[in-house]
């Protein structure tokens, strides 16, 4: 069997601008290599989903390696994977990170989604959350990268909540609640009731916290809450080689895509994210070619 390479750029797609003479950036670009391997390949074009409907990455790629979204464990439960944190079959993971809150008369207004803050900082914040407990439900804050961590649920959970993070500065935080679909499900309203208890709990840890102090004084927002989103749960799927008599190898940088490759059956080599897209891709294409010998 022959082999091939699939290249995903994700992300490319864009908008037209008048800089560009009413282009997208991808009309506009020099792309000399791109043509080439295009040149090269076979190329057409791919609906993930339905025509018109933009899913997210993680729900796009599950797609594209031939599974069905009813498969579809989730980003939280991805991320946990990629993250290398262990998941119980009956586990929720949900994506988690800091962020600027003004609480007043028991509402949240989401100040700022997301604000510069270094690893030293953010390690300071997390003792007085790492750890939470609601009635037979425990919850353990892990953290990833940044501001960014995932959340771990286990006891009778379910995945069907809703998210907490709007997306975008000076809104309201979305209200914690079972799927609509779930709304007389007991594990999913009292998921939503522990996950709730526990952004109150870390939000009055966070706002007493020294640093956020400090950080109030420099006339800096403080990293005195938590928003969730993408909750997920692991599921069983036929692994990619016994499904398609396949090997594969998935060469990329994020969390997300390594917790995909391990969730498929995919091998998984990580590669560097610089600030020189270019050589980022170079050493890509290079790694894609010798790891090809290993793949017969």
């Amino acid at each position: 069997m022959k082999k091939c390479i699939l290249i995903l750029l994700d992300g490319l797609g864009d908008r037209s601008y008048p800089a560009f003479n009413h282009q997208t950036p991808l009309q506009a670009a020099h792309t000399p290599t791109l043509d080439r391997i295009a040149a090269a390949g076979a190329n057409g074009l791919y609906h993930a989903a339905q025509m018109g409907l933009a899913l997210p990455s993680e729900n796009a790629h599950f797609a594209i390696f031939g599974y069905d979204q009813a498969d579809f464990p989730g980003r939280g439960a991805l991320e946990a994977l990629g993250a290398g944190i262990t998941l119980g079959a009956n586990d929720v993971a949900l994506l988690v990170h800091f962020s600027s809150i003004i609480s007043t008369n028991g509402t949240f207004y989401l100040k700022k989604d997301t604000t510069p803050a270094t690893a030293d900082e953010i390690k300071k914040l997390i003792p007085g959350i790492e750890h939470f407990t609601w009635q037979d439900i425990d919850i353990t804050f892990h953290h990833i990268k940044g501001l960014f961590g995932v959340l771990v649920m286990k006891g009778d959970v379910s995945p069907h909540v809703t998210d907490t993070n709007p997306m975008r500065d000076d809104v309201f935080v979305m209200d914690l609640l079972p799927w609509k679909s779930h709304a007389m499900d007991a594990a999913a309203v009292n998921t939503a009731k522990a996950l709730k208890t526990y952004l109150l709990h870390a939000h009055q840890v966070l706002d007493r916290h020294p640093f956020n102090a400090n950080r109030v004084k420099k006339s800096l927002p403080p990293l005195n809450g938590l928003v969730t989103q993408r909750a997920g749960r692991l599921k069983k799927i036929t692994p990619f080689p016994s499904r398609f008599g396949l090997r594969g190898l998935s060469i990329a940088s994020g969390v997300v895509f390594e917790g995909l490759s391990r969730f498929i059956g995919l091998d998984f080599l990580k590669a560097r994210d610089t600030d020189d897209p270019e050589t980022d891709f170079a050493e890509r294409l290079a790694s894609a070619r010798n790891a090809s010998q290993q793949y017969d």
